[in-house]
């Protein structure tokens, strides 16, 4: 029974999801996902797994965070980036941007404007690992 999961948001906007076991993920798993050093998105804390961004996964990934809420609601998680990622030249994360975004507003940390989009003073680029369940989280809050 897995303990958690790994969101992974890759650049072609495709979403896949990792089951994790107690224990896990471990740094070689999330370094893997972002494809280099990890970097953690700081107040990108809570995700919703709502349809919208279901419609971005495969079925195994849909099948894997079954059974679903028939009301969304907000998980904690954390967001890891790849840290040298706009360095690199890595492209821009729309998707991935755009839940962080959300969750600054969840959190009260930004105000949506009047057309509903929130100003954002950062983005993230490449592919970005989000670990949702309490025993994928549990190794990583400090």
């Amino acid at each position: 029974m897995p303990s958690g999961h790994v969101i992974i948001i890759h650049l072609d906007n495709r979403v896949t999801v990792e089951d994790t076991i107690e224990g896990e993920p471990g740094l070689g798993q999330v370094q893997k996902a972002v494809d280099g050093y990890v970097q953690i998105v700081h107040d990108f804390d809570t995700v919703m797994l709502t349809v919208d961004l279901m419609t971005y996964m495969d079925e195994e990934s849909v099948r894997k965070l079954k059974p679903l809420p028939a009301v969304p609601f907000s998980q904690r998680c954390i967001c890891f980036c790849n840290e040298e990622g706009k360095v690199e030249g890595r492209p821009f994360n729309l998707v991935a941007t755009q839940l962080w975004a959300q969750a600054l507003m969840r959190s009260g940390r930004k105000v949506p404007l009047p057309s509903g989009g929130v100003a954002m003073d950062d983005f993230l680029v490449g592919s970005v690992a989000l670990l949702i369940g309490d025993g994928a989280i549990k190794g990583w809050q400090s």
